[in-house]
């Protein structure tokens, strides 16, 4: 539980910080992201497949498009140990809205993560670490990126919850592809989510996201629709 309250005051500093950080943002955009999320397990081997779909504001609609595919298996109660790799697809004049120079197309990132939850009667807690390594399509170099994400979940009745997010991003070795700083971006969201039937849920959020780019930073308004579907194999 003191684990938890930590986490917690650490996600209050992020958010603060990152609204603080936003204020100098020179460009904004709106955004809308599609996502769906298969989980499953099979005895103690945990999966997911994730297609995302994202959109903007702009001429030209589409911004990415990503496909996340991973597996785990909790080793000691509570903790996760997973690995993984995302494949994206970017739009054509992506210097606009992401964190690539133009001319990348496509992006693999090959990671690995650590996930920590906890349940106690402020609620579900999920603290995500990654490590991922990105090589874009034409470019030979590497670049490496950590990732932590608290993600916390309040029961409002039994078929819905509040979820409050919060994500920042360090690079850690950035190759000359990668237009942000080494503070790279931060995410924090809150939205509903609820309960269909047993195995089907979605929630709808919405999510401020700072890009901390080199030359103009960008304070982004994303709107998500995910769906999840757990995949019964027992």
């Amino acid at each position: 539980m003191m684990q938890a309250m930590h986490k917690f005051k650490k996600l209050i500093f992020v958010v603060g910080l990152t609204l603080h950080a936003s204020a100098f943002a020179t460009e904004t955009f709106t955004k809308g992201w599609t996502l769906f999320t298969f989980n499953g397990h099979y005895d103690k081997f945990l999966f997911y497949i994730e297609p995302q779909l994202r959109l903007v504001n702009r001429t030209d609609l589409f911004e990415q498009f990503l496909f996340n595919i991973g597996g785990g298996k909790e080793f000691f109660p509570h903790i996760q140990f997973w690995l993984g790799n995302t494949v994206t697809n970017f739009g054509l004049n992506n210097e606009l809205v992401t964190d690539v120079i133009k001319g990348v197309e496509s992006e693999y990132r090959p990671w690995q993560q650590i996930i920590v939850t906890d349940n106690n009667i402020f609620g579900n807690f999920l603290f995500r670490n990654r490590l991922e390594e990105r090589h874009a399509n034409n470019n030979e170099q590497w670049s490496i990126r950590f990732r932590e994400r608290t993600y916390w979940t309040i029961p409002l009745t039994h078929y819905q919850d509040i979820v409050i997010s919060d994500e920042f991003f360090i690079n850690v070795k950035k190759a000359h592809w990668i237009t942000t700083k080494t503070f790279d971006q931060n995410r924090t969201y809150l939205g509903i989510q609820q309960r269909v039937t047993k195995n089907f849920s979605f929630s709808v959020s919405y999510m401020n996201q700072y890009i901390n780019k080199a030359n103009i930073p960008e304070d982004n308004n994303v709107f998500i629709l995910n769906f999840f579907y757990n995949m019964p194999f027992d």
